[in-house]
């Protein structure tokens, strides 16, 4: 007995209908006439139906909850588009931070560093997607303000640093605020603090002052490290205060602020360190802040003051700012015929914004 052979094999006959399956690693799917094989997808996509009479297709997951949300940072001023899918938004903005004062040149004990520039204000504002034009927003982020530069005339005070710029989403805007003079000694001396407070400890958070003598230091901000997890620092800090100049002994410059856990027991971050003409004379520099990663999030931290000038060496220059909104630290004092430490640079703002998807 003998068969017929047809080619392609029939459904009927426990074929494919089909010549050949060109599509290795594709899904087998039957189109009424005969079996297919879909095109290869990629990782992560999901086969999806295309309606009726129509092949199904590999295409990105769509629907259902986004385990992570989208998160867009701006360093630079630019402009913010909301994705279609985002149904709720969260704004995260720090403002530059300011420039620490110059120390002033005079005479010895008298001569008093420069006051550390304040740190950067934060704000976090969270609304729903109808709050923002979807056609876009424009976002803002503030430089930080420049220290100011040593004193070359004798006996004169030092100046104040710059102020940092605004940061902001739309008209979401967050600023920086100037304080009033406050006296040192014998000398008006003009510094800049911060109005807003920590979350831990609801102390002001506040740069440095200079001094005649030894510099003070930053306040640093707290946060937890166990429990009440919504509880974050956010802040930035500012910079230690310049110490004076003395032609007996070298005066210790103010740290910048640093960051503390465990309600404030326990150094997370240290601030930098000010400086002292009998090691390092000028301040350190601030560490960025936390922004990303470990689930506590802080701005930039302060520089650390410059030492005063102590054997006829240069007086010592305040260290940068961190990143984002660190205060630059203060200058050192020097003596008549000597220039005064500059004081360091504020760090620069920074605009962070979160989507959460349906």
């Amino acid at each position: 007995m003998s068969y017929k052979r047809i080619t392609p094999s029939p459904i009927a006959e426990g074929g494919t209908n089909a010549s050949s399956m060109t599509n290795t690693d594709g899904v087998v799917y039957y189109d009424g006439t005969k079996l297919n094989t879909t095109t290869v997808g990629t990782a992560g996509q999901v086969l999806t139906s295309n309606g009726a009479a129509m092949a199904p297709t590999f295409q990105a997951a769509g629907g259902g909850s986004v385990t992570k949300p989208l998160i867009t940072q701006f360093n630079s001023n630019g402009t913010w588009i909301i994705n279609t899918n985002t149904v709720y938004v969260e704004v995260y903005v720090w403002s530059g931070g300011n420039g620490g004062s110059s120390g002033k040149q005079g005479l010895t004990t008298a001569a008093n560093g420069g006051g550390g520039g304040a740190a950067g204000q934060f704000g976090m504002l969270g609304m729903p997607t109808g709050f923002f034009n979807a056609s876009g927003e424009t976002v803002t982020v503030g430089s930080g303000g420049t220290g100011a530069a040593g004193i070359t005339t004798t006996t004169t005070n030092g100046n104040p640093g710059g102020v940092g710029g605004y940061s902001g989403l739309g008209n979401f805007i967050i600023g920086q605020t100037v304080n009033s003079s406050y006296t040192i000694g014998s000398s008006s001396y003009k510094s800049y603090l911060t109005q807003f407070e920590d979350s831990v400890s609801n102390d002001p958070v506040t740069s440095g002052g200079g001094n005649t003598g030894a510099g003070t230091s930053a306040t640093s901000i707290g946060i937890p490290s166990t429990g009440a997890a919504t509880l974050q620092a956010f802040n930035a800090t500012g910079g230690g205060g310049g110490s004076g100049a003395n032609s007996t002994t070298a005066q210790q410059a103010g740290n910048g602020g640093g960051v503390l856990y465990n309600y404030q027991t326990t150094t997370l971050v240290a601030g930098a360190a000010g400086g002292i003409e009998s090691g390092t004379i000028g301040g350190g520099n601030g560490a960025n802040g936390n922004l990303t990663t470990g689930g506590r999030i802080y701005g930039g931290l302060g520089g650390g003051g410059g030492g005063g000038q102590h054997t006829g060496g240069s007086a010592g220059t305040g260290g940068t700012g961190g990143f984002p909104g660190g205060g630059g630290g203060g200058g050192g004092g020097s003596l008549n015929g000597t220039t005064s430490g500059a004081g360091g640079n504020g760090g620069a703002g920074c605009v962070i914004v979160v989507e959460y998807f349906s």
